[in-house]
């Protein structure tokens, strides 16, 4: 049972590494995104296209509710980032 768990774990290792990576990656894009931002001097928050990622990255997905509130502070953060 302990043998099972630690297999467990270790693919969640996995799949975590593989998800920190991707967020460092969507970083450096949201900093670009807050640059031009800036010099078209368009506000931080674009609630309609937030609504849109949340529903987009929810669609088909067995755990909807659990993948919109990872994005939702996903895109918090995004957010913290552009400022």
């Amino acid at each position: 049972m302990v043998n099972k768990l630690k297999k467990f774990r270790k693919e969640i290792d996995k799949v975590d590494a593989k998800i920190a990576g991707l967020l460092d990656k969507r970083a450096e894009i949201v900093k670009k995104v807050g640059k031009e931002k800036k010099r078209l001097k368009i506000t931080v928050v674009n609630a309609s296209r937030e609504k849109e990622v949340l529903k987009r990255v929810s669609a088909g997905r067995k755990n909807k509710r659990y993948i919109k509130s990872c994005f939702i502070g996903i895109i918090k953060e995004s957010r913290n980032i552009q400022k």
